[in-house]
């Protein structure tokens, strides 16, 4: 695992990738039908979220060979004119929404091949990639505001069982990066405003 220092540095490091790609379909009934076509041998998913801020339905469309639990998904948005853009491909996990920061956090399913780190992707295509997984992930959810993301990772030492508990804020900044022992709370705080969030117990 990261020492604290190193941690708060990765943190710090920016990945930009260039603009998503935009399509201008027919019609938004259209572009509905075509984002997510099933393919031959793979399990697919499509999951579709209204995100009343954006103006815009939120469309993941997952795939995966048929005998893998791991998908690799591509992330949308559709604007209400039919407009659709491409934010992000490739990620595996839940994917969060952050309204205010116009931005999306994958939660990066570590339990695979497509295992790596969490990242915040914008709206414009840029990216915030986040430290390595510090173990298996059990949480990964929304607190604070709903701006802030939590994850709560299981670690072993000595036949014991700890937690690890990370909280980023929407533009990726490392809030929290604390061990538990057992089940708890966590607090932070944002622009001088104080939460808290409950801790699992360690399993």
């Amino acid at each position: 695992m990261l020492a604290s220092g190193s941690l708060l540095a990765a943190c710090g490091e920016k990945s930009h990738s260039t603009m998503p790609e935009v399509y201008q379909p027919a019609t938004a009934a259209a572009s509905q039908q075509s984002l997510c076509p099933p393919l031959d041998n793979y399990v697919s998913e499509e999951k579709r979220t209204t995100v009343a801020q954006w103006n815009a339905d939120l469309i993941e469309c997952s795939y995966g060979p048929e005998a893998s639990d791991v998908l690799s998904t591509t992330v949308y948005t559709v604007k209400a004119g039919g407009s659709v853009h491409r934010i992000a491909s490739g990620i595996s996990g839940t994917v969060l929404v952050l309204p205010k920061s116009e931005a999306i956090f994958s939660c990066d399913d570590n339990s695979g091949a497509l295992s790596g780190a969490p990242k915040v992707v914008r709206l414009n295509g840029s990216s915030v990639l986040l430290p390595e997984h510090a173990g298996r992930i059990d949480v990964c959810e929304r607190v604070g505001d709903g701006e802030q993301v939590l994850i709560q990772y299981a670690e072993d030492e000595d036949s014991q069982t700890f937690a690890i508990v990370r909280i980023f804020n929407g533009d990726g900044t490392l809030l929290v990066d604390k061990r538990f022992d057992d089940a708890g709370e966590v607090e932070f705080f944002v622009n001088g405003a104080a939460y808290s969030a409950a801790v699992l117990k360690p399993q």
